[in-house]
């Protein structure tokens, strides 16, 4: 397929020159791309069928984290994933690796918290 810079110079015509691509329209169709897979595909149950595949520990991580706990600092926790998946994820990097429950590094756990909406306009979680 051949592509012919608009002529403003801001994105670009298919062949046919019948619909316009911007930076715009590839973010919306990345966009509702990653939407599709994290809803309705199976990239959730794949990572919690084998998290091992798709996620790397870091040793270090629950030094850190308890670190920073003792050293008076507030650790959170925020995701736009839901608890199911969360669960999971964190029990794979975080308990197994010292036997304590993930839950116990953080201060505070949201989930599902809708993340840039929830930074971008103050929605409640």
């Amino acid at each position: 397929q051949q592509y012919v810079k608009s002529p403003n110079g801001e994105g670009y015509f298919d062949h046919d020159t019948s619909s316009e691509i911007t930076y715009g329209t590839v973010w919306n169709d990345v966009k509702a791309a990653f939407d599709l897979v994290h809803s309705k595909g199976p990239l959730h149950a794949n990572i919690m069928g084998h998290p091992e595949l798709f996620i790397s520990r870091n040793p270090h991580l629950p030094q850190l984290l308890e670190y920073l706990k003792e050293h008076g600092k507030k650790v959170f926790l925020l995701t736009n994933s839901p608890y199911n998946f969360t669960n999971v994820v964190m029990k794979y990097i975080l308990d197994d690796l010292t036997g304590k429950q993930w839950t116990d590094y953080f201060h505070f756990i949201i989930v599902r918290a809708c993340k840039p909406k929830f930074f971008a306009e103050g929605t409640p979680f």
